[in-house]
C-alpha cells in the first residue's frame, strides 16, 4: 500500500515546472480579476454585471486552487485582495479602479479579452488533461459569458 505522502510526492514530481508556472499564472489572473471586480463593487456598490461575475471569479479561483492541491502544489495568497487595514477606497485606488462605472466596465472588458490569449499561451500539450480541461473551461467562461456581459453593459453606455 502506498502512503498518501508518497502518492502526493509522486504527483508533485510528475507535474513539470511549466505546469506549476501555468497554474500559478492562471491563479494570479483569476485573483486579479476577482479583486478588481470586488474593488469596483466596493467603490460603486453592487451592480450587474460585476455582482454576477465576481461570484464566477470566486468559483474560478476555487477550481484552480483545487487543481493545484491535487498536484501537491502550495496555493499562494492573493496579492490583489483587500488588505486588512485597507479601506475600500484605498483598495480601489491600488487596483486602478477608474472614476466611472462605464470606465470600470471598459477596463473589465479588456481584462476578459486578455484571458483568451492567456489561456491559449498557458495550454500546452505537456499539461495533464485535468489542467488543460480546466483552462479550456476558464477560457470559455471568460469569452462566452463574462466578455459578453461586459460588452452588453458598455454597449448600453
Amino acid at each position: 500500500m502506498i502512503s498518501p505522502l508518497i502518492a502526493t510526492l509522486a504527483l508533485t514530481f510528475a507535474l513539470g515546472g511549466d505546469a506549476k508556472s501555468a497554474l500559478t499564472e492562471s491563479l494570479m489572473d483569476e485573483y486579479r480579476a476577482h479583486a478588481t471586480y470586488t474593488a469596483v463593487i466596493g467603490k460603486f456598490g453592487a451592480f450587474r454585471p460585476f455582482s454576477n461575475i465576481v461570484r464566477a471569479e470566486e468559483m474560478h479561483i476555487s477550481l484552480v486552487q483545487a487543481e493545484m492541491r491535487v498536484h501537491g502544489l502550495a496555493v499562494p495568497p492573493n496579492p490583489f485582495a483587500r488588505k486588512e487595514d485597507e479601506s475600500s477606497e484605498e483598495h480601489a485606488k491600488r487596483l486602478g479602479v477608474p472614476a466611472t462605472r462605464l470606465d470600470a466596465a471598459k477596463d473589465a472588458l479588456k481584462l476578459e479579452r486578455d484571458q483568451g490569449p492567456l489561456y491559449d499561451k498557458l495550454t500546452t500539450p505537456d499539461l495533464p488533461e485535468s489542467v488543460r480541461s480546466l483552462f479550456a473551461r476558464l477560457k470559455r467562461d471568460s469569452i462566452e459569458r463574462h466578455l459578453v456581459a461586459f460588452e452588453r453593459y458598455v454597449g448600453r453606455g
